[in-house]
């Protein structure tokens, strides 16, 4: 074979290309498309049938069995929050209760901590019944301060917790 045939061979396996003063004078072009959501449109959906019988039905199926999905997820999410929302609510009643009755608690302590240093101090015991009026009232007394800085610091904490901490 003369390098004449091999160079004509090798020509004509490759494709013929434009002078490149010619390629560079058009404009090029650039076509794609592109969707959004389980199910194509309809002509490519028809071309998927046309292409493989069936397949149209089956993307379908499909499609239904994520949207299916999806409204479960939701609808678990739903119950989710649901039940964390009577938990919390649960929480603060409980919260509150116990508060309710802690202050409860906390007067009838007091009233008789002071009835008993009263009752001391009138039949003749002034030191002890001094003692358990100061000791009742400053119990109580003690007992507001604390929870008040309790509650200023768990507020600056979630303060700066916060979204912007």
């Amino acid at each position: 074979m003369s390098d004449t045939e091999a160079n004509s061979d090798l020509n004509q396996n490759q494709p013929a290309q434009p002078p490149a003063d010619s390629q560079s004078d058009l404009p090029r072009v650039v076509v794609g498309t592109e969707w959004h959501g389980p199910l194509p449109p309809p002509h490519v959906l028809a071309e998927y049938e046309r292409q493989i019988p069936g397949s149209s039905d089956r993307i379908l199926t499909m499609g239904e069995k994520g949207q299916q999905h999806r409204m479960d997820m939701e609808r678990e999410q739903l119950s989710l929050e649901s039940l964390t929302l009577q938990s919390v609510n649960k929480a603060i009643a409980n919260e509150h209760s116990r508060g309710i009755w802690g202050i409860v608690a906390a007067t009838i302590i007091a009233l008789s901590g002071m009835g008993v240093g009263g009752w001391l101090t009138s039949i003749g015991h002034g030191g002890f019944g001094l003692g358990f009026l100061f000791v009742s009232i400053g119990s109580l007394v003690g007992t507001f301060l604390y929870r008040a800085l309790e509650r200023r610091s768990s507020v600056r904490v979630r303060d700066e917790d916060g979204p912007d901490g």
